[in-house]
């Protein structure tokens, strides 16, 4: 309805918003609530506006999920170039993905989640949460897939996801703040 204030008061009535005094506290207390959380990893998804911090966010969730074991500690690095600058990624059997780009070939659609169960230097294979056929494909070759942990809000628009944590920065408006919120959750949280 727009009714911000009230719409604040009720996600703090139900220990739902955790505000911070700055946006690095604020990803450090969502990164620790994600990681503490007892939902699978498969149905944990943290969202935020910001490119660059789905990038922070997703290397914090590595790291945590390494520490853990849950994500081999060997790692295949990838250099891309973004925006002209030569960009290092790392990548592990475990990890979870999201693709960012269609392929009729490999029968994969922007914004299908999967978790790589096996890599090397010229072969990865996923299993997509939809289910089906692994997705094998050579990383040199098709460059259309992030790390999955963390997504834009746009990229998770549509996503069927228990357990959401949201990052908003202020950068946020109303629009972008009802898309993120408006997902199928069970648990949201707000940082």
């Amino acid at each position: 309805s727009g009714n911000v204030r009230e719409g604040v008061a009720l996600l703090r009535e139900n220990e739902r918003i955790s505000i911070d005094a700055d946006k690095v506290t604020s990803i450090a207390t969502l990164l620790s609530d994600w990681d503490n959380s007892a939902v699978d990893v498969d149905k944990r998804l943290i969202i935020a506006i910001k490119n660059k911090d789905v990038d922070v966010i997703n290397e914090g969730a590595r790291l945590l999920l390494k520490a853990k074991g849950q994500v081999e500690s060997k790692e295949y690095v990838l250099t891309r170039t973004e925006q002209g600058m030569e960009k290092h990624i790392s990548f592990s059997t475990g990890d979870r993905i999201v693709f960012n780009a269609s392929s009729k070939e490999l029968n994969i659609s922007n914004g299908d989640f999967g978790k790589l169960t096996c890599i090397n230097e010229n072969q990865f294979r996923v299993k997509l949460d939809s289910g089906g056929d692994d997705i094998v494909f050579n990383p040199n070759e098709f460059a259309g897939f992030k790390h999955g942990y963390a997504s834009t809000i746009y990229k998770a628009q549509g996503a069927t996801i228990r357990d959401v944590y949201v990052l908003h920065d202020g950068f946020a408006g109303l629009k972008n703040s009802y898309v993120a919120m408006s997902r199928h959750v069970e648990d949201l949280h707000l940082y």
